[in-house]
């Protein structure tokens, strides 16, 4: 995994610093269940707040997270296993946010139906969030 973050960072052309690698890392770990600054925060021992919101800000302007729209109030990311560009990762597919364990994950298979905005109007993100209960709550 820890090759895997520095080849990521540098493909995208961003120097490799401590915690650019680390968040990476950690998004590379999760899968496609999205992390809140908190779910992150808990990693480090000490962290300047300004520095992880900038390095959030710079991997979602690269394309290697997005954020999430799950309705709970928190900003959370998550990552692709394509890195796909930031127009692609939200017109692309959906999110299901569980409500038992509050996780929220990216349904990557499971596209965005097509929509249709009244002449005049112009699209800029789209997102699609299902609720209800995942596989593992539902046991």
């Amino acid at each position: 995994m820890e090759q895997q973050a520095t080849s990521l960072l540098k493909q995208y052309g961003l120097r490799v610093t401590t915690i650019r690698h680390k968040v990476v890392e950690l998004f590379l770990a999760s899968g496609s269940t999205a992390l809140s600054n908190a779910d992150i925060e808990q990693h480090f021992e000490r962290l300047d707040r300004t520095t992880l919101y900038r390095t959030l800000r710079t991997l979602e302007q690269k394309g290697i997270i997005h954020q999430v729209v799950d309705n709970s109030g928190t900003t959370k990311y998550a990552t692709s296993r394509e890195h796909r560009s930031k127009q692609e990762m939200y017109a692309n597919h959906v999110h299901f946010h569980c409500v038992k364990c509050e996780k929220t994950i990216c349904l990557e298979k499971t596209p965005l139906p097509p929509v249709n905005p009244p002449s005049g109007f112009n699209v800029d993100e789209k997102h699609l969030l299902l609720t209800g209960t995942c596989s593992i709550c539902a046991e």
